[in-house]
């Protein structure tokens, strides 16, 4: 007979263990990540060739326990053939190019054109469904690792995501305590009308749920290949007493005003902005100025420069000392040039049908428009107009 010790993170595909090769090995299991699997491989060597197999050994990884906790994704490797096993998460299907499935992308937008974000909500990394392969509802699934959530009080499940896709399909967040998958929450088709828009955020409550727990994506699949769904940054956390504002948009630009809007949750009563120039100003070094009401018109106290770059972040303020954290970056926008009121104006050269005006042009206008009357006294408004 001769011995091989096997080890396995899924339970199915197993690897040999380097010179483990006898039938009883005392060694030390290295720190791990994840939860491993372990049996030994007998083989007959009297020329039948039999082979047969221990019970498996599982080494379980621990549930997570620490809050609140925050998967950026960054360790997990980049793959294109569902192979998710980094920090004791995993995915169904697996080792496969040829199904839709759950992916790990690191390099700016899915593969596909006109899907998918333009890049990561924070650092490089995300998982998304690759919706070039399979067929309509068709399932991808992505399994976090355990949770101990015994210790919070209100528990809640994070992440943001983008779902932009003009045949995007269906993300459903469920959750399991040891009796089954339940399905708590949902996002049906397109959430985003661009790659460069903005990662939203979804929270879902775990508040019904107490002790460990175990949460999963499921990914279904649309009509066609404009459906790559992602996940960044998923989180466990207490439910914040005061949730930080999502979704910033700017409207009614003009050359000192914007007017900003944002979608708000929880009893704030009051926000703060900061806004400063360009699209990578550091938050702490803007301007700041406190929001009574939404939509909030920038500008009004402080004018804004004219033809210049501004991008907001926003906070809100639930009572005495209970404000949220800051939300993500605005869109950018930039203000409008000033239009000035031409002067000296003048005319010349009458005939019995025509006239010559003339003016000083303070704006670098394209176009005018005239007002004219008789006499020397008729209102403004009550003469004829025309397009010079």
């Amino acid at each position: 007979l001769s011995f091989q010790w096997q080890e396995s993170t899924d339970n199915i595909n197993f690897t040999n263990l380097g010179s483990a090769t006898a039938d009883y090995v005392n060694d030390t299991i290295p720190s791990i990540t994840q939860t491993r699997y372990y049996r030994l491989q007998v083989t007959c060597t009297n020329g039948t060739g039999l082979v047969a197999y221990s019970d498996t050994v599982t080494v379980a990884f621990a549930p997570i326990n620490m809050f609140p906790w925050i998967y950026d994704v960054e360790t997990q490797n980049t793959t294109t053939n569902s192979n998710i096993t980094n920090d004791c998460w995993s995915s169904s299907p697996t080792n496969t190019t040829t199904v839709y499935r759950w992916d790990v992308n690191a390099s700016g937008g899915t593969p596909s054109g006109n899907t998918g974000p333009s890049g990561a909500f924070s650092g490089n990394k995300y998982y998304y469904t690759e919706a070039s392969n399979g067929v309509q509802g068709d399932s991808a699934k992505l399994v976090t690792p355990s949770f101990d959530i015994s210790s919070l009080t209100v528990p809640e499940l994070a992440f943001y995501y983008h779902m932009y896709g003009a045949t995007m399909g269906k993300l459903i967040v469920q959750v399991d305590n040891g009796s089954g998958w339940v399905s708590l929450d949902s996002l049906v088709g397109q959430q985003q009308t661009a790659s460069g828009n903005p990662w939203l955020l979804k929270t879902v409550s775990l508040s019904g749920y107490s002790g460990t727990i175990t949460a999963r994506f499921v990914g279904i699949r649309g009509t066609s290949f404009t459906g790559d769904m992602s996940l960044d940054n998923i989180m466990v956390r207490e439910t914040p007493s005061c949730p930080a504002p999502q979704a910033p948009t700017v409207s009614n630009v003009t050359a000192t005003t914007a007017d900003l809007n944002w979608t708000a949750s929880g009893s704030a009563f009051q926000w703060e902005i900061e806004y400063g120039t360009g699209t990578n100003f550091a938050l702490g070094t803007g301007t700041r100025e406190i929001a009574n009401s939404k939509p909030h018109t920038l500008g009004l106290a402080t004018p804004l420069t004219p033809t210049t770059q501004y991008t907001y972040f926003v906070r809100a303020i639930c009572g005495a000392n209970d404000t949220s954290a800051w939300s993500f970056r605005s869109p950018a926008f930039t203000t409008i040039a000033t239009c000035d009121t031409p002067t000296s104006p003048t005319a010349s050269n009458p005939t019995t049908t025509t006239i010559d005006l003339a003016w000083t042009d303070n704006a670098g206008a394209s176009q005018w428009q005239i007002e004219y009357g008789q006499g020397n006294s008729f209102a403004l408004g009550t003469g004829t107009r025309e397009i010079a």
